[in-house]
């Protein structure tokens, strides 16, 4: 299950991090190329084993991995309003995709990105919902959600209609899927998915 959020402004860093424990979230996936060092973006996730408060939360983060298309690690969150609740959520950020372009870099670095997302969310018996997050919450997270909901349904089905994915997704997130550049490569995603993708991308590493 995919939950889609805004990213964090300095003024709702607490409301989201009360969503991500309050929906016991597995794993976060951060999809903006704008990062916490710009100002209209709230300072949420630590990195380096740094520590950061807000509110009754404490943060504690992870060295970070650096690959080819993301950057991954983890954050420890502990909150005093809940004893003894510490969890530890694995962050997952992909970096091929420019600002000011509707569509991410390579199809295949998009789905290569979303397996990592999968297997790193059901590590260690994950069942809470995956966080994606953009600033707008729609327009990057909901062609994440187009992408991974036609992988699915491929590797269930054999067959898919991106037309109508595009509308359910649509249906929960009118501003996803704005533009025919990215329409277009959701389709990319699948000729390349169905190019035998599934199997090459089992032998292949970030």
């Amino acid at each position: 299950m995919l939950l889609l959020a805004q990213t964090p402004l300095p003024e709702t860093v607490n409301s989201f991090l009360t969503l991500l424990v309050q929906e016991n979230c597995s794993c976060i996936v951060n999809i903006d190329s704008i990062t916490e060092n710009n100002a209209t973006v709230g300072v949420c996730f630590p990195d380096d084993s740094k520590v950061y408060k807000n509110g009754i939360f404490t943060l504690r983060g992870s060295d970070m991995e650096r690959g080819v298309y993301m950057t991954k690690r983890s954050i420890k969150i502990q909150s005093s309003g809940i004893p003894d609740q510490t969890k530890t959520i694995p962050l997952l950020h992909f970096t091929d995709w420019n600002t000011h372009i509707s569509t991410p870099n390579s199809a295949r670095n998009f789905l290569l990105f979303i397996k990592d997302v999968e297997s790193v969310a059901k590590e260690n018996n994950r069942t809470g919902p995956i966080l994606v997050h953009c600033m707008d919450a729609a327009s990057k997270c909901g062609l994440f959600s187009v992408v991974a909901t036609l992988m699915e349904t491929i590797a269930a089905e054999r067959e898919v209609s991106v037309t109508n994915v595009v509308r359910k997704v649509k249906l929960r997130r009118r501003s996803a899927i704005q533009f025919k550049e990215q329409f277009q490569f959701c389709h990319d995603c699948v000729l390349e998915y169905t190019q035998g993708f599934d199997n090459c991308a089992d032998r292949d590493s970030v």
